[in-house]
């Protein structure tokens, strides 16, 4: 369902996270192949989808439709072939002997680096870009990371429905923003403005405020320009006080 969702809204990394982790669970019921036919181990595929959360914590939204999902696939796969590469190299240091090996090395090659940067990726993203979705995507690590070092606490399913649930509400979320906000402003659009009018009582005040000579200003300065004194002319007006709300009308 949220796949879904995120699909329709144009939320191309909400998709790819539920997809995962979808194929994960269904590989970890053995719904597609035996256990005998299954070739990554859970250390490597704890690995993997760690490597693929701070991967989409790092890339942006995009369509599904277009080249962009080529080289999503194609991050996806290097960053499966990185986690096996880093699980190989581990197996491979545990084989050498003790006295060959420096306490530095073996701590560097151990599973708590990449995982280390890992979170450290994807808390930088999240903070940097304030979105729902990097929010979202926080939240998958940090249930990702629960659910392999404390799987006795919750099960599988139990985490991987809480993870569906944030999907959803952050898509809600998104369309909520998309149909009542103002992408250039972040006031409320006239969407809402109609919307609030309708539970209006007979008394409220009304004030329409418009730029002098803006047309003017965009054509000297250009609308990039025009579009920074959008922003601050909203900027200024939403410190109204009184119970004052302010919506962009046009």
């Amino acid at each position: 369902v949220s796949a879904l969702l995120a699909l329709q809204f144009n939320s191309a990394r909400i998709t790819y996270l539920s997809l995962f982790l979808l194929i994960f669970y269904s590989l970890k019921q053995g719904a597609f192949i035996a256990d005998d036919l299954v070739i990554f181990s859970d250390e490597q595929a704890f690995l993997i989808g760690t490597f693929i959360i701070a991967f989409l914590a790092i890339s942006k939204d995009r369509s599904m439709f277009s080249m962009h999902f080529f080289k999503m696939i194609i991050g996806m796969i290097l960053c499966a072939l990185l986690a096996w590469g880093w699980h190989v190299a581990i197996n491979l240091l545990a084989s050498l002997p003790p006295k060959k090996i420096s306490d530095s090395l073996s701590l560097l090659l151990s599973l708590y680096v990449p995982i280390g940067v890992a979170c450290i990726v994807v808390c930088i993203f999240s903070v940097w870009r304030s979105t729902g979705t990097d929010s979202t995507i926080a939240i998958t690590l940090f249930i990702w990371l629960f659910g392999y070092y404390m799987p006795d606490q919750l099960p599988i399913s139990v985490l991987f429905t809480l993870i569906g649930i944030a999907y959803i509400y952050s898509i809600l979320a998104k369309s909520y923003h998309l149909a009542y906000r103002d992408e250039l402003t972040g006031l409320s659009s006239r969407r809402a403005l109609n919307t609030v009018a309708l539970s209006l009582n007979k008394h409220y005040s009304l004030a329409m405020v418009d730029i002098d000579h803006f047309k003017h200003f965009n054509d000297t300065y250009g609308h990039d320009v025009g579009d920074q004194v959008l922003r601050l002319v909203a900027a200024k007006l939403v410190k109204v006080q009184g119970g004052g709300k302010v919506y962009r009308y046009g």
